[in-house]
């Protein structure tokens, strides 16, 4: 005599189903994880792309104004005006970045000291947006002994 029934067959064949339906729904959760992951660390990948390059633009914008206060004669307090000018880096890979750079003159001690600070934004760009980096740099020149 067989001890099985022959309604218990029937009863156990939906189990299958709702494995896998289980299994396709943590697979699901798993991959909008992945993918959610991959996204955000992409964009902090570009956003640290973009702080690299900012920096190097605000700093190209202090080298110029070093470059200008070392050229002329340091005592030459025209060239430290506290007047803003705008740094071009056309036809360099910095070129989507405006710069401002801004020298001014201070005196101590009978030496002149010209701060310039450069600032460099994104053009284009709307500030506040995920791609918006800005990088400001304080540079202090001293100069010769005032005349």
């Amino acid at each position: 005599m067989s001890t099985t029934c022959p309604d218990c067959a029937r009863r156990q064949t939906g189990f299958a189903i709702v494995s896998a339906i289980f299994i396709l729904v943590v697979l699901a959760a798993l991959a909008g994880f992945i993918v959610s992951t991959t996204t955000t660390q992409n964009l902090s990948f570009a956003q640290d792309i973009q702080g690299t390059r900012a920096y190097q633009a605000a700093r190209a914008g202090t080298e110029i104004g070093i470059a200008r206060w070392l050229a002329d004669a340091p005592s030459d307090v025209t060239v430290c005006d506290g007047i803003a000018v705008n740094v071009a880096l056309a036809g360099t890979p910095l070129a989507d970045f405006s710069v401002t750079m801004t020298p001014t003159l201070s005196s101590s001690g009978g030496v002149n000291f010209c701060t310039i600070v450069a600032q460099a934004v994104p053009t284009g760009v709307p500030a506040g947006s995920a791609a918006y980096v800005e990088r400001e740099i304080r540079v202090v020149v001293e100069g010769n002994p005032a005349p």
